[in-house]
């Protein structure tokens, strides 16, 4: 629906004269077509028991049903710039902190610390009233709530939502590492050199080293990330088997047992009975079996390559 100011010389007058855009400047701008009002408005309906196409309110106003014919976009409507981050703007992030800072901007957090360190003043009160109960406050800067802003994010990324504030906030190593092992696991044993005197020193003359402790990893196989490791402690007292060898590999893989993880592995791990039992937790094996297993049938032990 449409409606147009009747030409009124006063009203024109006045609004020229306090800088507005009158019919006259319309009528002369390229952009406006012949004929434009100051105001136009359109109503898409129907009016019932109606013949004309134009209806005038009280205060003058017109409007009508007619709908507007496609003009070309008038000046004071038209953008003459893309939207889009400003260059100057963009230009000067250099890392994910910078671009936080666009979003989070430092006015923003000096309001919070202002804020929060108003409890100071609380805590004081109480201190005075509570001589045998004092309470200590630190008060806090930018820098801090900005890292308090980057670990709500962490913690939102992770859905570590249930996370305590004491890991989010240690002071030794920070919130656990941790990731989410590709489809392809690898369980091998690593040998850390060692000469020095202890019951979990080994030889292995096939290492390097000669002399260690002996780990078994369990790694993911396309980053090598360790997901989990065990030392080789040997018979262990009133816990038979514990050490045995299938035993120490289904307690590194078990967390990812059933998940559609496949565990590669050499001729020390690989058994038949080791395969049946993961099987059974739907976790397949891929590796090479001893010819000496009891399970190799002689056929293809003197079978030629």
């Amino acid at each position: 629906m449409s409606t147009r100011r009747r030409d009124r010389a006063s009203e024109n007058e006045q609004a020229h004269s306090d800088g507005e855009r009158t019919s006259a400047d319309l009528e002369a701008d390229p952009l406006v077509p012949p004929g434009s009002g100051l105001l136009q408005l359109y109503f898409y309906g129907t009016v019932a028991a109606a013949d004309s196409k134009e209806f005038t309110c009280k205060s003058g106003r017109v409007w009508t049903t007619s709908v507007p014919s496609a003009t070309q976009t008038r000046s004071h409507n038209a953008v003459r710039q893309m939207s889009a981050v400003l260059r100057t703007t963009a230009s000067g992030i250099q890392c994910p902190g910078d671009a936080l800072k666009l979003l989070i901007t430092f006015a923003m957090v000096n309001l919070i610390v202002q804020n929060t360190n108003k409890i100071e003043n609380v805590r004081r009160e109480w201190n005075e009233k509570h001589p045998d109960a004092m309470k200590s406050w630190k008060p806090t800067d930018e820098k801090e709530i900005y890292a308090f802003i980057g670990l709500l994010l962490i913690s939102g990324v992770f859905k570590s939502s249930d996370e305590s504030v004491s890991d989010l906030w240690s002071l030794n190593n920070g919130r656990p590492i941790f990731q989410t092992p590709s489809a392809f696991l690898t369980v091998d044993e690593q040998l850390v050199s060692t000469r020095a005197r202890s019951s979990l020193r080994q030889s292995m003359p096939c290492k390097p080293g000669k002399y260690g402790i002996k780990i078994l990893w369990c790694c993911d196989a396309e980053t090598s990330y360790p997901l989990d490791g065990e030392i080789c402690a040997g018979k262990q007292p009133g816990k038979t088997g514990r050490m045995n060898v299938a035993n120490l590999v289904k307690r590194s893989v078990r967390p990812w047992c059933g998940k559609g993880r496949n565990i590669m592995m050499d001729n020390f791990f690989t058994s038949i009975p080791l395969a049946e039992d993961l099987l059974a937790e739907k976790t397949t094996i891929v590796g090479t079996l001893r010819r000496n297993k009891k399970e190799v049938p002689s056929e293809i032990i003197q079978a030629k390559s």
